[in-house]
């Protein structure tokens, strides 16, 4: 791992992830990086093939606090279960707040499919 510069190149990533995968403190390891760094999709991909649980997890408030109904929707499917309406509802009040009416309306809608 210490021969691989940050960021990876998409070849390296997919080489460490689905090719020849790094042992999961090792992709904890990479999910911290791009955490770090503020790529928090690039993060969940490392953190779900790790299994990294309490990362994920982390991850998902995070989708709600930035109001990012994507990374929420991705976290959850690592997880296992759909998204709480709770959490849903959370995002989109913070959406509302931003002035990010669109993700808001997304997460309306996406509100109603969990109904």
């Amino acid at each position: 791992m210490a021969s691989l510069a940050f960021p990876l190149t998409v070849a390296q990533k997919q080489l460490i992830l689905f090719v020849k995968p790094l042992p999961p403190q090792d992709l904890s390891a990479w999910g911290r990086k791009y955490q770090d760094a503020g790529r928090f999709h690039d993060a969940l991909e490392f953190y779900g093939a790790a299994g990294d649980r309490p990362a994920v997890e982390a991850l998902a408030a995070k989708a709600v606090d930035c109001a990012d109904l994507v990374l929420l929707l991705n976290a959850c499917r690592a997880l296992g279960p759909e998204p709480q309406p709770s959490q849903v509802e959370a995002l989109r009040q913070r959406a509302l707040d931003a002035g990010m009416e669109s993700v808001a309306k997304r997460a309306t809608t996406f509100l109603a499919t969990l109904a």
